[in-house]
C-alpha cells in the first residue's frame, strides 16, 4: 500500500501542482509534505494525513528491526502510536503489531487523502 500511495503522490505532485512545490527531502510521504500542505493547507487536523505518517512510523519498525520496539531509534514513538490507537497497532513482546482495523484504516486513509488531494487540486 505505500508503494502504491508514493506512486500516487508522485503522479498528483507531477501532474496536479500548480504552484510547483518542490519534493521535500526524505523518504515517503515525508518529500510530499510540503506539496500535501500547500494543496491541503494545515495538516495537523487531517486526519487521513496523521494515519498514513503514524503507519510509516509502524512501517519502518516491521521493515528494519522486524517490529522489535526496544531496538527503535523511535521507541517513545512507536509506543505512542500503539497507545493512541490501540484497535490499530498492539505491542506484545516488545513488537509492534497492525492490527486488521489499522490495515482496513490506513488503506481508507490512502484513498481519502489522494482524493482530497486530487478534488482540491484542481479548484487551485
Amino acid at each position: 500500500m505505500f508503494g502504491h500511495l508514493e506512486e500516487m503522490l508522485y503522479l498528483l505532485w507531477r501532474d496536479k501542482n500548480p504552484r510547483s512545490v518542490q519534493q521535500d527531502g526524505g523518504y515517503g510521504i515525508k518529500k510530499f509534505k510540503s506539496y500535501i500542505k500547500d494543496i491541503l493547507g494545515e495538516l495537523g487536523d487531517n486526519s487521513a494525513y496523521s494515519i498514513i505518517i503514524n503507519a510509516q512510523e509502524v512501517r519502518n519498525a516491521l521493515l528494519h528491526i522486524a517490529g522489535r520496539v526496544p531496538l527503535s531509534k523511535h521507541k517513545d514513538a512507536l509506543k505512542r502510536v500503539a497507545i493512541s490507537h490501540p484497535d490499530s497497532y498492539k505491542i506484545e513482546n516488545d513488537r509492534i503489531r497492525i492490527e486488521l482495523s489499522g490495515l482496513l484504516e490506513f488503506r481508507n486513509a490512502i484513498s481519502n487523502l489522494t482524493e482530497e488531494i486530487h478534488n482540491k487540486s484542481i479548484c487551485t
